[in-house]
């Protein structure tokens, strides 16, 4: 059993292998020298559309796995700046792909099953194949033309919020909301999808932020 002599000795040497991963005197506080390259990795996800909570758990977790590779590097904030950044860019595109399936229930809300054609609606409680169905939507948004398509794509397949949409094309806000709906009506007509779609089981719905304030 370790004594207190010994605990002490242990927490010693682990602090100083981290002191020497992190490429910083043995004499330098550990809690000041973490404190400050964790605010460096947070800020240099300030370009991802992330949440501050969301930044700080990305950056904490990038210095976990630096520190468990158990080997230094030339420049440690810049390899954890890397992690970090790749970290946020898999969260973000996990978050839109996890989005888009969501959203494209707007455009096809019929419970169908895809492969078999529409007339297997009834009989097969399987569902929609989730790929083809998303592969079906984004075909279906990709043929939206004029600035309905511009607004419709932005929104569902960039992920982007009205005010985005806005600032980027430089239309008013009410009008995104127009063009967003008017998109989604001529979506739920193109032919790779129309055959799919009950109107009476269309969600008259719009992702989270398509309101007219």
């Amino acid at each position: 059993m370790l004594n207190v002599n010994d605990q002490a000795s242990q927490e010693e040497d682990r602090e100083s292998r981290v002191l020497l991963l992190l490429g910083v005197g043995l004499d330098a506080d550990l809690g000041e020298v973490t404190q400050r390259m964790w605010r460096e990795i947070i800020a240099s996800l300030s370009t991802f559309a992330l949440s501050a909570a969301e930044r700080e758990d990305l950056a904490a977790a990038a210095m976990l796995r630096f520190l468990e590779r158990h080997q230094p590097a030339a420049n440690p904030v810049a390899y954890m700046i890397t992690i970090a950044r790749r970290l946020a860019a898999k969260s973000l595109a996990i978050t839109r792909a996890e989005q888009l399936t969501e959203d494209m229930t707007v455009i096809v809300s019929t419970p169908v099953h895809l492969r078999g054609g529409c007339e297997d609606e009834e009989r097969n409680s399987a569902g929609p194949d989730d790929d083809e169905l998303t592969q079906r939507s984004r075909r279906a948004v990709n043929s939206v033309p004029g600035q309905s398509g511009e607004v419709i794509r932005a929104r569902l397949l960039d992920g982007l919020e009205p005010a985005e949409v806005a600032r980027s094309t430089g239309r008013p806000r009410n009008q995104i909301y127009q063009e967003y709906r008017r998109g989604l009506a001529v979506a739920r007509q193109a032919p790779e999808i129309s055959p799919y779609i009950r109107e009476a089981h269309v969600k008259r719905r719009r992702p989270s932020g398509d309101g007219d304030d």
